[in-house]
């Protein structure tokens, strides 16, 4: 069976802009990109294939969603996207409140695997309580 892995996190501790994952999530706190996605697939057949089951793990493609609300980090994965064959799309950030959010948004509409953009609301600071 062939899947589309919809929702990948690449980050890089300390880049710019990079909150995400802090030093107490022990497990994520490590730089995580394509290298480290094809060994986890890798990983993930072959824990499949040891066992008594028929199908493997066939991840055809990904799409890259932004892991922090800084417009560097989209940037980073637009350009990690551009080549690499394994990325279908990104979904990226922009400071929706921004004054310059609209011209932002047309630069970055023009990048080919651009598909999306999401707010970030839980670190949003006028949340409602709804």
């Amino acid at each position: 069976m062939s899947i589309i892995d919809s929702h990948v996190h690449f980050w890089r501790i300390g880049g710019p802009g990079q909150t995400w994952p802090g030093r107490e999530l022990r497990l994520l706190y490590r730089d995580f990109g394509p290298a480290e996605l094809l060994e986890a697939l890798c990983t993930a057949t072959a824990s499949v294939s040891g066992t008594s089951a028929t199908s493997t793990v066939n991840v055809q493609s990904i799409v890259l969603v932004q892991s922090q609300p800084d417009d560097r980090d989209t940037d980073w994965l637009l350009e990690r996207a551009a080549n690499l064959t394994l990325v279908a799309a990104v979904v990226g950030w922009v400071d929706l409140a921004s004054p310059s959010a609209p011209a932002r948004i047309a630069a970055i509409a023009r990048v080919p695997k651009l598909r999306g953009l999401r707010p970030m609301l839980q670190a949003s600071r006028t949340r409602s309580g709804c």
